[in-house]
Parts: structure tokens; C-alpha cells; sequence
């Protein structure tokens, strides 16, 4: 195994350990990419924006399932910024933006974690070690500045703030210039506090975004049982693949 993969899965184990998740399996994040290959006639000329790239696994994980698609790589924290660009340096589509993006333009607090993977803008969502200023833009407010006509796949991991990078994009979703979104939804799992899945379908479906599909399906323990027995597992969160049904995905 590669030392990312390892890194990768290693990031990913540790934060399912602290929020009380199981591990995730050996396959977490295949079926979702190969269902994304699948979906249209990827080019190098298509553009998909990773918002929340962390340390680059989503880039590999596209490198390794579709052609070398022009890649924007939002990541605001400094060091995990360093990483990011360190272990995707070889590849010659990705672009680097040390920005979050959100529902409205300026400074935020980041929350650091142990685990970069966990790193968030809620100051509730893991166990913070430190905090950093950051940049925030607006998915509305880069499109417009960088010309971007079409966002092929809008891939968010905010760790809680995938909703909040929506609503900074309702100009660009209103003239469906994003073909397929992908965010990480809750299920209003007690002590995690996520958009759930019926949020986003809601927020989406305004815009004539349907959900096409549920991946990596995550379970945890999050209750107790009145006599103090170990409560079943109960499904938290997933990744969920949302499709513009006015898109072209064949073009």
C-alpha cells in the first residue's frame, strides 16, 4: 500500500474513533467515484471544484478513476494547504486555493483538531486543539472572478459546513451551471451537528437538483440505553451524489 493510501486511511480511522463511528471500510470512497466516472464523458477540459481538499486523497482518488479533469482545490488552513500541494504535485490539473468557501465573503475561525480530516468551522464539531484565521470566499463570488462557466462536479467535505457552501452559490446553482454535487449529509444523529440529507434535498431541489445516489455509509453508537446497555449503532452520516436534471452529462 502507498504511504497516502496509508496516511488516508490512517486520517480516516482516527476520526471515525473520535466521534464514535466505526472504522471505514477497505473500499470507503470506491463505488462513489466509480459511479461519478460513470455518469458522463469526462475530458481533461471538464472542471470540478474539491471544497475542503484536505491533504488531497478526493484529488488522487479522481486521478485514479477519471481523466485528468481540471481540478480547483480549496483547502484554508495553512499546513494541511502544505500537504495538500505536497502529495498532488505531480499532477499538473490541480490548482490551489487556500480558501473555505461559505455563505458569505471574509475572515472565519477555523477550529484545529487533532486530525486534520476534522478541522471545521464549528467550534462543537470535534475536540479543537487550536484555532486559525482563514479566508472564506463564495462559491458565487470565485465563479464570477475567475470566469468559470460550468462546475462539473461540486465536491464538498466542510465538515458540517457543506450547507452553508451552498447557500453561497445560489446564483450559480439558479443557472444550473453545476452538473452533480456531492456532500457529506446527516441523519440527525443525537450529538452530531449536520445538515441532514433531507436539509440539502430540500435546499437542492429548488434548484432542480435531485439525489442520485447514497455512499459510504457511516454508523456509530451515539445513544444510550435507559438500563445503561449498549445501544445498536445507528446510521449517522453518508456521502450523497445530487444530479442537475436540466444537465447535459453526456456532453
Amino acid at each position: 500500500m502507498s504511504s497516502w493510501r496509508r496516511t488516508a486511511r490512517s486520517g480516516l480511522k482516527a476520526a471515525a474513533r473520535r466521534i464514535g463511528l466505526l472504522e471505514p471500510p477497505a473500499n470507503y470512497d470506491v463505488h462513489l467515484y466509480e459511479t461519478i466516472s460513470r455518469l458522463r464523458r469526462w475530458t481533461d477540459q471538464d472542471v470540478i471544484f474539491d471544497v475542503g481538499a484536505n491533504d488531497g486523497r478526493t484529488i488522487l482518488r479522481l486521478d485514479k478513476h477519471l481523466p485528468p479533469a481540471r481540478i480547483f482545490a480549496f483547502e484554508p488552513v495553512a499546513s494541511t494547504f502544505a500537504t495538500l500541494q505536497e502529495r498532488t504535485s505531480h499532477l499538473s490539473n490541480v490548482r490551489y486555493f487556500p480558501l473555505a468557501l461559505g455563505a458569505e465573503p471574509g475572515e472565519q475561525t477555523m477550529y484545529i483538531n487533532e486530525s486534520a480530516a476534522v478541522n471545521s468551522l464549528r467550534p462543537d464539531w470535534g475536540s479543537c486543539q487550536h484555532t486559525e484565521t482563514i479566508q472564506m470566499t463564495t462559491l458565487d463570488q470565485f465563479v464570477e472572478q475567475n470566469g468559470v462557466e460550468r462546475v462539473h462536479l461540486l465536491k464538498i467535505d466542510a465538515e458540517g459546513h457543506d450547507l452553508e457552501v451552498l447557500k453561497g452559490g445560489a446564483e450559480t446553482l439558479s443557472r444550473s451551471k453545476v452538473d452533480m454535487i456531492e456532500v457529506e449529509a446527516g441523519f440527525s444523529a443525537p450529538g452530531r451537528p449536520q445538515p441532514s440529507l433531507e436539509e440539502f434535498r430540500i435546499l437542492l431541489a429548488d434548484y432542480g437538483y435531485h439525489l442520485y445516489g447514497i455512499y459510504n455509509q457511516c454508523r456509530g453508537r451515539r445513544t444510550s440505553r435507559r438500563d445503561g446497555g449498549q445501544a445498536p449503532e445507528i446510521l449517522v452520516y453518508c456521502d450523497a451524489l445530487f444530479i442537475n436534471v436540466q444537465s447535459d452529462l453526456n456532453a
